[in-house]
C-alpha cells in the first residue's frame, strides 16, 4: 500500500506536535518551526547533490566522447552503463532493469563522505593540479584503468577518495570515469578552495539516494530516447540546406522528420503526413534517396558499429549491429540498444557546433523529494546533528529527539504500524476507512 500525504507543512507539523506537547505549547511551536526548516534544508541538500551529480554525468559523457586516450570499447562500456548497469534481461521501455546503480554511484560520489563529522574541504589551500594533467584522462590507459589511484584525487589530501575507490571496486572502469569527471569539476576550485560549496555528508541521506537514482535512471532513458530524433532532425535539416538550395522543389515542411524515419528504418504506419511527403517528394528524387543511404552510413560510423539494419527479432542484435527501433523503444520494440544513441547525438551536435546535454540537467528550482518512513525516522533520530549543521535551535532539537524516541519505544521496524507511527509524530494524519458492500 502506498500512502501519499498532501498537506500544508507547517500547520500539519504544528498540529501533530501540539498533540505530543500538549503541556508545553511554546515548545510545540518552536518544534514545528525547527522541523519545517529541517525538512526544507534537507530538500535543499538533496537537490544540490542532484544538480552536481547531473553536471558530472554530462561532463563524463563529453569527456568520454572527446577522449583520445580511451579505446572505443571502453567508451561503449561507459555508454552502456549509463543506461543498463542493472540489466539482467531486456529493458521494458524505460522502467525496470536500467542503470540505478550507476546513477547512485554518481550521487554518492557527490556527497563523498558517510562519516558523522566529515572533514572540511572548503578551506584555503594550494593548487593541486598542474598543466601536465589538463587531459581529463591524465594517468589513464586505453582500457579505463589507472596505474595509481593518486591521479584520481580531486581535493587537497582528498579525504573521500579511499571510500569512493572501495565503493567502485566491482566496476573500476566506470568508477574511474566518474572520479575523472569529479576531478575535472573540482579543478575549477583549484587554489581557491574556500569558495567551494559546502556539500554535506551523505550519512543521513542514504535512504533517499536510491530513490533519486531510480528517478535519474528513468529520466535519463526518456531524455536520450526522446531527444535523439529531435537532434537528428535538426542535423539532417542542416545537411539538407545545400541540396534544397540547388533543387528548390524538394523543400517541404516535415521532410527532415521523414528522412530520420527512413535513415533509421522506422515504420511510417499511422504517419499519413510523412507518407504523403514520401510519395510526393522522396520517391521521385534520386538525390534524396542517395542522401538517405549516405546518412545511414554516417550513422553507422558515429555509432561505431558494422551495420544499421532492421532485424526480424531481438535475438539478432549484438554490440556490432544496431536496429534503431530497439535503440528508441519504438513501437513494440524493447529499449535495449539506447546506449548507441549517446555517441551519435554527441557527434551530430559536435558537427553542428551545438552545445548538447545528453543527460537531463537538474533545474535550479528544487524537485520534490519523497521522504520514506525509514528516511523520516533517520532524520528525526538525528535532529541534534541536523540542528548543528543548519544552525538551528539545538535545545529544541534535543527535546524533540527525546520525545520521538519515547513515541517509538517498543515499536519494531517490522511492526505493520511502524511507518504510520513515524509519520504521525511529525504530521497530523487522519486515516478514514470506507466499507463498501455490493449486492
Amino acid at each position: 500500500m502506498t500512502i501519499t500525504f498532501h498537506t500544508d507543512l507547517h500547520s500539519s507539523i504544528l498540529s501533530a506536535l501540539k498533540r505530543s506537547f500538549a503541556d508545553d505549547l511554546p515548545l510545540a511551536n518552536h518544534g514545528a518551526k525547527l522541523l519545517q526548516n529541517v525538512f526544507r534544508r534537507v530538500v535543499d541538500d538533496i537537490n544540490l547533490g542532484l544538480r552536481i551529480a547531473r553536471q558530472w554525468q554530462n561532463l563524463a559523457i563529453r569527456m568520454v566522447f572527446e577522449s583520445q586516450t580511451l579505446s572505443q570499447r571502453t567508451k561503449k562500456v561507459f555508454y552502456r552503463n549509463i543506461l543498463y548497469s542493472d540489466e539482467v534481461g531486456k529493458r521494458t521501455k524505460y522502467g525496470t532493469n536500467g542503470a540505478c546503480k550507476t546513477h547512485a554511484w554518481f550521487v554518492k560520489a557527490v556527497f563523498g563522505s558517510a562519516q558523522k563529522n566529515p572533514p572540511k574541504v572548503n578551506v584555503p589551500g594550494p593548487r593541486i593540479f598542474n598543466d601536465a594533467d589538463e587531459d581529463p584522462f591524465f594517468g589513464f590507459s586505453a582500457d579505463g584503468k589507472v596505474e595509481t589511484p593518486d591521479v584520481l584525487s580531486a581535493l587537497p589530501n582528498d579525504p573521500h577518495i579511499g571510500r569512493l575507490l572501495d565503493l567502485f571496486s566491482d566496476n573500476k572502469v566506470i568508477g574511474n570515469i566518474i572520479l575523472a569527471a569529479r576531478r575535472l569539476w573540482y579543478r575549477g576550485f583549484d587554489g581557491r578552495w574556500e569558495d567551494l560549496l559546502t556539500i554535506p555528508s551523505g550519512r543521513l541521506y542514504k535512504g533517499v539516494m536510491d530513490e533519486l537514482a531510480r528517478d535519474m535512471d528513468k529520466d535519463t532513458a526518456l531524455c536520450v530516447c526522446r531527444n535523439f530524433l529531435l537532434v537528428q532532425a535538426k542535423y539532417l535539416s542542416k545537411k539538407l540546406e545545400p541540396i534544397v538550395l540547388a533543387e528548390p522543389g524538394l523543400s517541404r515542411d516535415g521532410l527532415d522528420e521523414l528522412l530520420c524515419y527512413l535513415v533509421d528504418h522506422l515504420s511510417l504506419h499511422g504517419r499519413d503526413d510523412l507518407l504523403k511527403i514520401k510519395t510526393e517528394i522522396f520517391d521521385g528524387s534520386q538525390t534524396l534517396q542517395d542522401f538517405v543511404g549516405a546518412e545511414r552510413e554516417h550513422l553507422r560510423r558515429i555509432m561505431a558499429v558494422t551495420e544499421i539494419f532492421k532485424c526480424e527479432s531481438a535475438d539478432e542484435l549484438d554490440d556490432e549491429r544496431v536496429d534503431v527501433r530497439y535503440a528508441l523503444g519504438f513501437g513494440d520494440a524493447s529499449c535495449i540498444q539506447a546506449d548507441f544513441l549517446i555517441p551519435a547525438m554527441m557527434a551530430m551536435a559536435s558537427e553542428m557546433e551545438l552545445n548538447l546535454s545528453v543527460i537531463p540537467d537538474a533545474r535550479p528550482k528544487n524537485r520534490p523529494v519523497t521522504l520514506s518512513a525509514t528516511m523520516t525516522d533517520t532524520l528525526l533520530r538525528n535532529l541534534n546533528e541536523l540542528a548543528i549543521r543548519f544552525d538551528l535551535d539545538q535545545d529544541t532539537a534535543g527535546k524533540l529527539v527525546a520525545k520521538y524516541k519515547g513515541h517509538m519505544d517498543g515499536v519494531d521496524k517490522e511492526d505493520p504500524d511502524h511507518d504510520l507511527r513515524v509519520i504521525s509524530f511529525c504530521l497530523n494524519v487522519c486515516i478514514t476507512t470506507f466499507f463498501c458492500f455490493f449486492t
